[in-house]
């Protein structure tokens, strides 16, 4: 699919500024990435890219959101067909440094 790599950068984009919004204080964030959902968005690629059996009803994907709202902010919540709607944790498997910090600004 043409578009797949901007989609997946996007929905990475969503789930960085969900937990960076879950750190402020008084403000409850979670991100819903459900699989495709069965909308005039994936007409074009119904058929071809996406399986007509394989796409979620949008009432699942809201029932899945408000079930979602009990869970602690900065959380993910996968939905799919296979697996239905779970909570995922991202976790920093390690963290090494690159380059060392700049001392000063030029």
């Amino acid at each position: 699919m043409l578009g797949a790599p901007v989609y997946a950068a996007a929905k990475a984009g969503v789930i960085a500024l969900t937990k960076a919004l879950s750190s402020l204080p008084g403000l409850k964030a979670i991100a819903i990435c459900p699989d495709f959902v069965d909308t005039s968005f994936v007409d074009d690629i119904r058929g071809t890219v996406v399986d007509e059996g394989s796409l979620l009803s949008a009432g699942y994907v809201v029932k899945s959101a408000l079930r979602a709202m009990d869970e602690p902010s900065g959380s993910i919540i996968r939905i799919t067909l296979s697996r239905g709607a779970e909570v995922v944790q991202q976790k920093v498997v390690a963290q090494k440094q690159l380059i060392p910090p700049l001392k000063s600004r030029l």
